[in-house]
């Protein structure tokens, strides 16, 4: 079991190190993005402002919230992040910290995030993002990205959003090349009150489109589920959130075939 753990540790960082698609991928925090597949940027609340920072706009919450990701049932492979949310002078801000690997590979990110708001339907964000990368024997590399984004109430049980992602090309170094810059469109449909449908479509400049889509469904008051499914990954997932007053708390998994399943919570509390 013990090999197996370290041949799959190995693995990964192939699949990390092999590309800069997975060096500070977008959406693998919070949870409750990963249980829904990685759609979400169209949805009707603020949860997401780290994928698409013009959701900052859409509420006027004020929320600290700790996440953490463990991949795979690897011990060692772990995501640890941050955020709060809120409005700095009728100013909808929000700041974002992570941390993602192990001893031999780690991605740490710090991001500043601002939001407005025109007409009531249409909002826009920007996303500074500071990104640090160490590597094990190779050495410590920063570069700092842009991110916008939109959202539009098209109808009251239709939204449509769009991201653009390190559209300043951020250069980790000359050697390790750019952060790829990134485009996600996306939908979201109600077409029951306690039904969301979200629809996004990812784009990396270097690979194929990615489909994902994610239903979240209310129980009652306190509790929604969520169901989502990446095309391009061709992973599974799930996850339940719980609010009551003050308190939110999310659990997510989800499952891919080859390497096995993730495990994400986070617990959140309104100031």
């Amino acid at each position: 079991m013990k090999m197996y753990s370290s041949v799959k540790i190995v693995f990964i960082h192939f699949l990390i190190m092999r590309s800069l698609l997975a060096s500070f991928e977008p959406g693998r925090l919070p949870p409750s993005y990963l249980a829904l597949g990685g759609s979400g940027i169209a949805g009707q609340s603020g949860i997401f402002f780290n994928i698409n920072p013009a959701l900052l706009a859409l509420d006027s919450k004020t929320e600290l919230c700790l996440q953490y990701r463990n991949f795979y049932n690897i011990s060692q492979l772990n995501e640890f992040g941050l955020s709060f949310r809120g409005r700095i002078k009728g100013l909808p801000f929000g700041l974002f910290v992570s941390q993602f690997g192990d001893q031999n590979y780690r991605e740490q990110q710090f991001s500043l995030y601002i939001s407005g708001r025109f007409f009531e339907k249409f909002s826009f964000g920007l996303a500074i993002q500071n990104y640090f990368l160490q590597i094990k024997k190779y050495g410590n590399y920063n570069a700092v990205g842009l991110t916008l984004g939109i959202h539009v109430k098209v109808l009251p049980w239709l939204n449509v959003a769009s991201v653009a992602g390190n559209i300043n090309e951020p250069a980790l170094s000359a050697k390790k090349g750019d952060i790829p810059i990134y485009f996600i469109n996306g939908i979201s449909l109600k077409p029951l009150p306690k039904a969301q449908i979200t629809l996004d479509l990812f784009k990396d400049e270097r690979f194929d489109f990615d489909y994902r889509i994610g239903l979240t469904y209310a129980l009652n008051s306190m509790f929604s589920l969520m169901v989502g499914f990446r095309q391009q990954a061709q992973t599974f997932a799930s996850g339940l959130i719980f609010k009551r007053k003050v308190v939110s708390i999310c659990y997510a998994l989800e499952y891919h075939a080859r390497l096995g399943v993730s495990n994400a919570i986070s617990v959140g509390y309104f100031l």
